[in-house]
């Protein structure tokens, strides 16, 4: 068995914030799994967007580590998915 940080699974973020922030992100999107309607998911996606919005604004993003890269793309991904539920959201709770 190989050991150290390369045999480690998942993104191994240079500075550690991947995974300080990945811990909140997983909660929040495990809350906005538990909301019944979509109006109850909207302050936690919200809160998912701000959380993304660090990892994205990362000043120590190296486009050539691929570990920033996924991060970037992991994180893209979760912002995108809750900016449409806040948008659908909003719309449900206008009606």
């Amino acid at each position: 068995m190989m050991s150290g940080p390369s045999s480690e699974p998942g993104i191994q973020c240079p500075i550690g914030l991947f995974a300080r922030r990945e811990a909140e992100i997983e909660q929040l999107t495990e809350a906005m799994n538990a909301a019944a309607a979509a109006r109850e998911k909207v302050p936690f996606a919200r809160d998912l967007i701000e959380a993304a919005g660090i990892l994205l604004a990362c000043a120590s993003h190296d486009p050539a580590n691929p570990n920033c890269g996924l991060c970037r793309s992991i994180t893209t991904l979760r912002m995108q998915t809750a900016n449409l539920i806040v948008e659908f959201g909003e719309r449900v709770a206008a009606r």
